[in-house]
């Protein structure tokens, strides 16, 4: 969708190759999802830091091509590999998702106060 100077508001379709990259990252995020809940003893932070690292080459891809990758997307990638970074090279029990919740909290508030979403 995109706001024309005039006001008026201009609704366009989604590129098909934007949808099909889209739900090939789906599909290869459930798949990193379901192999590392096949692994037994997988290392702490690593089934985050494999999810964050393919959301954020997602969005990273989808911006070379001039596609559009919603903000979701690059925060929680971004919030997921600080979340593996955090539990692989963290020897203290440290609640990364509380923290991570916190601050995604303080951000929409900070943006509330600022704009309207």
């Amino acid at each position: 969708m995109q706001r024309l100077p005039d006001g008026t508001v201009l609704v366009t379709a989604k590129d098909p190759r934007e949808r099909v990259f889209e739900r090939i990252t789906l599909a290869v995020l459930v798949i990193w999802i379901g192999v590392m809940m096949a692994i037994k003893h997988e290392p702490q932070g690593l089934a985050q830091l494999g999810a964050g690292a393919i959301l954020l080459a997602s969005a990273f891809y989808q911006r070379l091509r001039g596609w559009h990758a919603g903000l979701v997307t690059w925060v929680v990638g971004a919030v997921l590999v600080g979340m593996g970074i955090g539990d692989l090279f963290s020897n203290g029990d440290i609640p990364w998702l509380a923290i991570s919740v916190i601050l995604i909290g303080l951000w929409m508030l900070t943006r509330a106060a600022r704009r309207a979403f």
